[in-house]
């Protein structure tokens, strides 16, 4: 089911990241996302640990790995990241959609060159299609 567009699409919530993430990459309405994301993780507008936005992820048809690696995901087209950065004093985790070389960040719908976006962030893990 990878994505050949993406149209960029911005959070609805502060804490729904994994679930707009998954809208782009999916293409699926993010209504039937968010259904599906209430069966399976009832509190899914809480933020999504991995383990839940795995499972969505394979509720919604899509087989998700997570790579060894996190640097690995320059060696792929598509997928998904995991971020970590320090707000507020505390630290934050946040999903973006890589695309063709480039971060689509659901915060606020920006597109940004991998190496600008990392930079003040840690990359915490980076999740492919299954072949």
């Amino acid at each position: 089911m990878r994505p050949t567009a993406i149209i960029p699409k911005i959070q609805r919530g502060t804490m729904d990241c994994g679930l707009v993430t998954l809208e782009m990459y999916t293409s699926l309405p993010y209504v039937q996302i968010a259904e599906v994301a209430k069966r399976v993780t009832p509190h899914a507008h809480n933020g999504l640990w991995v383990r839940e936005l795995l499972r969505l992820a394979w509720a919604l048809q899509v087989k998700l790995r997570r790579l060894p690696q996190p640097e690995q995901w320059e060696e792929h087209d598509c997928g998904i990241l995991l971020v970590s950065f320090k707000a507020e004093r505390k630290t934050m985790r946040h999903w973006l959609l890589w695309f063709e070389g480039v971060l689509i960040n659901p915060a606020d719908g920006l597109v940004w060159k991998p190496d600008a976006y990392l930079a003040s962030r840690k990359l915490v893990g980076a999740f492919v299609e299954v072949e």
